[in-house]
Formats: C-alpha cells, structure tokens, sequence
C-alpha cells in the first residue's frame, strides 16, 4: 500500500531557527534561579509550568486537520523521531503496520533509537516519544 505521510506542524527546526536568529549558535540552555543541576535546551514544554517565568510556555503547539476517508492513522512523535527518521520512511513504517499501530510505534522508536545509538556509540540518545493512531 502506497501512501502520503503529511506534517501538520512546524516542528522543532522551526524553534531552533527562532533561537538562531536571537543568538548564540550554542544551545540556549534554561535554567531555574539559583538551581545546580544542568539546564534543558528547550523552547516549550508541555506541563512545565515553572518554566513561564525564565520564557518557557507550556501551551503545546496545536493545529486542526478535518479527517476525510483518505487518512488512515495519524503518528504523533517528538523530535528523537524526527530528527532522525524522514517522512517518507515513517510513511513505509506506518503502511507496513498499519493494521497494528502497537507494531509501527515500536518498530519506529527502535529505528530512531538505533541511529541515534550510532551516532554517539550509544552513549547518549533524545527522548523518543511516539504514538499512533489508526482510522476505522
């Protein structure tokens, strides 16, 4: 089964090209008043209250799509995703398990986990969050 995979939000690359343009090329790092522990490299935080004060907001970016008969599932993802997995592999990914969404959040997470595991010689890998969700 051939399908289109499309985003609907603008995604992390877009906080990142905010902050580029604000400054420094180094990670922009948050932390709380008088806290000894390292910061987050973050623009938005969903739930994280106690950032509003240091310019973090918890509001998540949202959009609306009215579904039609053409969708068929739906990948929510965070950036460990993302950033390593392009929408053309996630769109084979999800039409492989597209009657099991158990099997395509797996084998998705485990594909990101994967290079960023051969990045950094396993040293290190983003938080990988994924859900999806399929259409009856």
């Amino acid at each position: 089964m051939e399908g289109k995979l499309e985003r609907f939000t603008k995604g992390w690359m877009l906080m990142i090209s905010r902050c580029a343009k604000l400054g420094p090329k180094d990670p922009m790092r948050v932390l709380p008043r008088y806290a000894n522990f390292p910061g987050l490299a973050v623009t938005r935080t969903v739930g994280d209250f106690w950032g509003e004060g240091i310019g973090l907001t918890a509001l998540p970016e949202m959009s609306v799509h009215e579904l039609t008969s053409n969708d068929l599932a739906a990948v929510w993802a965070s950036d460990g995703i993302w950033e390593w997995l392009p929408n053309s592999i996630v769109s084979q990914i999800l039409f492989r398990h597209i009657q099991d969404p158990n099997k395509a959040c797996y084998e998705l997470v485990q594909r990101a986990k994967h290079l960023w595991n051969m990045k950094t010689d396993g040293s290190y890998h983003d938080d990988i969050t994924c859900v999806v969700a399929r259409f009856d």
